[in-house]
């Protein structure tokens, strides 16, 4: 067999020579073992690979090959063939994105998470530079659970793009204790491998607030105790606290060993007064040689010993994640200080969408106690991503937000021109005496008569289930500078959502906007306890056909719409719908006329009256807007729920 022609068969097989991952140098592979055995003569018994020289030594025996290895005598030499490779060697990297490969993982955290980026490299046989190449991989991840000695994958043949960082969650594959993970790539293009193998601890350690003492101020002079903690974990570890503001940046380090606090709190009392009153913040942490414990952080009132009778401060903690929008909701908790007086008056303003929801001050909060605020959320809006913006202010302000869970809101129809919302609503704001429309702001001058404006008496209100009302009680009138029939236009539909009670005479309007709500054949809408009448200027006297009876004592919901030209031009309905189902339907002439300059008038003397809604549009409504309108009044996310079954139920 030709040596020459055997010899280029053998540096034309790229694969037959690897890396040597002791020198970085190829050595022989089968070709170079079959171009020994078979392509020499006969008296070759035993052969040498120079990888530092690419020369092939040929022997006559073993012995003789160890001899020369030892004495480099050339002697002991059959033959000598040099060897000039070509071709590429490949290789990948892992870059670890982790401290080390040896990591912990606290048993309270929700994600165990590694992270990693990989690297293609390659370069010629005889070089000693390796380049950087472009190539995706597919990784397969596997998990020794509890360091077994058996690995199970968790993920196979995930594709990573080139340069894009790989990361992998394998809190659940895990349990408590030692545990290994192995990731293992492979080039796609080259077909490449590598592996790496991280030691994975889970264990246990954390810290929890118990009684938490953020509440109580700290007062210059006095010991502060700053509240009990539980303290998990049997690691060497150390109770870090930190206090800041008012460009005060103090630290404190208690050293607890493997001490655990699990039954009874820890209670940390040497922390020294900051010096000057505020709000400041408390945070505290577990460390264990770089593990670190969830943070608690809480703000917490410092008073100076010369303003303990005139210091006014506020604090907001405990503040909730998500709040649901149609459902009563504690957004966070606070506390006040007034200057040792065992009340306060914060001032409360909540936010969504450009619209203010709360607007108040709250009275007789007790001071230096840990309050909640409640309040069940009314915004009307289909959007899935908004932000509650919550502000409270006695002395300092505090600030919070919150993610808003809409999934249980059923919104009113939009494009409401007027809009009376009595849930934003309270006798404490400096514009209780007005009627606002949040649609835009705009304020109407009202005449009231034999109003208090106290809580629990009359004005903005709870009702005697808890609802925000506007209650204008029996003797009391509001005659509102809003006329929403001054002109009907193309369209028009007013919206009720009121309750009479200790009704004296049902016959009595409770709510008008008519030209003359005593005369039997007036023009425009009036509502007694006991029923609801709509008349034209050319239809007045049909009350029959025009009109339904409600309930009292009982949350009534109506809509009166006036439809024109609904064939373009002949066609002319008013419907009333009450509770969303449509109660009567009369059709008008063109030459008829509904147009009121009435202005709207609540209240009567022989009822008391809770309007909690009312909205106009400039349009009139179909079956479908006036069930939007009707769920969308009800007072909680499961009646609203049950309602919009029963409705698509029949539908």
């Amino acid at each position: 067999m030709d040596i020459e022609n055997s010899y280029n068969d053998i540096q034309s097989i790229q694969e037959d020579w690897q890396l040597d991952e002791r020198n970085g140098l190829p050595y022989s592979g089968q070709s170079v073992q079959r171009f020994i055995k078979e392509m020499l003569n006969s008296k070759v018994q035993a052969s040498y690979f120079d990888p530092s020289t690419y020369i092939l030594y040929s022997f006559r025996n073993e012995e003789d090959k160890l001899n020369w290895l030892e004495t480099q005598d050339n002697q002991l030499v059959l033959s000598q063939t040099p060897f000039t490779f070509t071709g590429v060697i490949n290789q990948l990297k892992v870059v670890n994105g982790m401290d080390s490969t040896n990591l912990y993982y606290i048993t309270t955290t929700p994600e165990a998470v590694i992270k990693m980026s990989f690297v293609s490299q390659q370069k010629g046989l005889t070089d000693t530079v390796w380049e950087e190449i472009l190539e995706d991989f597919n990784v397969t991840v596997s998990v020794d659970k509890g360091y077994t000695g058996s690995f199970t994958n968790i993920l196979e043949n995930q594709l990573v793009l080139n340069g894009k960082e790989f990361s992998v969650d394998v809190k659940k594959y895990i349990v408590n204790g030692s545990n290994r993970v192995r990731i293992s790539v492979e080039g796609v293009t080259t077909g490449t491998t590598t592996s790496i193998i991280y030691n994975v601890t889970l264990t246990s350690m954390y810290l929890e607030a118990s009684n938490f003492g953020w509440h109580v101020p700290f007062v210059e002079g006095t010991t502060y105790n700053l509240g009990g903690m539980l303290i998990g974990g049997s690691l060497n570890k150390v109770l870090n606290i930190r206090v800041t503001g008012y460009d005060y940046d103090k630290s404190y380090q208690v050293n607890l060993g493997t001490s655990t606090y699990t039954t009874n709190s820890y209670y940390f009392t040497g922390m020294e007064f900051p010096g000057q009153t505020g709000v400041y913040c408390v945070e505290c942490w577990l460390d264990a040689n770089g593990l670190e414990s969830d943070h608690l952080r809480y703000d917490i009132m410092c008073v100076s010993s010369t303003e303990i009778l005139t210091a006014k401060l506020l604090v907001i903690n405990e503040v909730s994640d998500v709040v649901t929008n149609f459902t009563d909701n504690i957004l966070y908790k606070y506390s006040c200080y007034n200057g040792g007086s065992s009340i306060a008056s914060p001032k409360v303003l909540i936010k969504a969408n450009n619209q203010t929801l709360i607007d108040e001050t709250l009275i007789d909060v007790t001071a230096m106690s840990k309050q909640s605020y409640v309040t069940n959320l009314e915004i009307e809006s289909e959007d899935t991503s908004m932000i509650l913006f919550a502000e409270m202010e006695y002395g300092t302000k505090a600030e919070a937000h919150m993610n808003i869970d809409n999934s249980a809101s059923y919104p009113a129809t939009s494009g409401a021109s007027f809009y009376l919302n009595a849930s934003s609503r309270n006798n404490s704001q400096e514009n209780y005496d007005k009627i606002v429309n949040q649609t835009n702001g705009t304020e109407y001058d009202v005449d009231w008569s034999r109003m208090a404006w106290t809580e629990k008496s009359d004005g903005w209100v709870l009702d005697d289930t808890g609802r925000k009302s506007l209650y204008v009680p029996a003797g009391s009138k509001a005659d509102i500078s809003y006329q929403p029939l001054k002109d009907i236009g193309t369209g028009k539909t007013i919206e009720f959502l009121f309750k009479a009670s200790n009704v004296s005479d049902s016959n009595e309007p409770i709510i008008t906007i008519c030209d003359n709500p005593t005369s039997p054949k007036f023009k425009g809408i009036r509502i007694t306890p006991s029923r609801i009448t709509v008349h034209s200027r050319d239809l007045n006297t049909a009350d029959s056909i025009q009109g339904y009876t409600l309930e009292e004592d009982k949350v009534m919901h109506v809509i009166v719409t006036i439809v024109r030209n609904y064939k373009t031009t002949y066609g002319n309905f008013c419907l009333v719908y009450v509770n969303g189902v449509k109660k009567c339907t009369f059709a008008f002439e063109n030459t008829d006329n509904w147009n009121v300059n009435s202005n709207l008038i609540l209240g009567s003397e022989t009822a008391d009256l809770f309007m909690y809604k009312m909205r106009t549009y400039e349009v009139g409504f179909g079956m479908q807007d006036a069930m939007d309108n009707f769920v969308s009044s009800l007072p909680s996310a499961v009646e609203k729920k049950a309602a919009m079954d029963e409705i698509e139920s029949v539908i």
